[in-house]
């Protein structure tokens, strides 16, 4: 049987990650529907442009989001769309 109940979660910007444990190479976002959210927790880390992004995008509206941060930091986008599914994969590279 599944048991319900309340799950705690720590919750950090980016760049609370990277003070914490370090610069990352790469960083995977996939967080339905926080993704702009997510990246604006990141303007250090995004300033830097040390890592590479690759961010599931659940809607068109929040893809362009993301690549709007992006580009603004200077960083070089491709959007990818697997068959068959709504989400895009937003790829980009310092």
């Amino acid at each position: 049987s599944s048991q319900q109940g309340d799950l705690e979660v720590e919750v950090m910007t980016i760049d609370d990650v990277w003070d914490r444990f370090g610069r990352a190479a790469l960083i995977k976002i996939d967080v339905e529907g926080r993704e702009a959210g997510v990246l604006s927790g990141g303007e250090r880390a995004l300033k830097t442009r040390h890592a590479v992004f690759i961010i599931e995008a659940h809607s068109e509206e929040l893809q362009r989001q993301c690549l709007s941060i992006l580009g603004r930091h200077g960083y070089r986008s491709d959007v990818l769309r697997e068959r068959g599914r709504a989400e895009t994969y937003v790829v980009a590279r310092p």
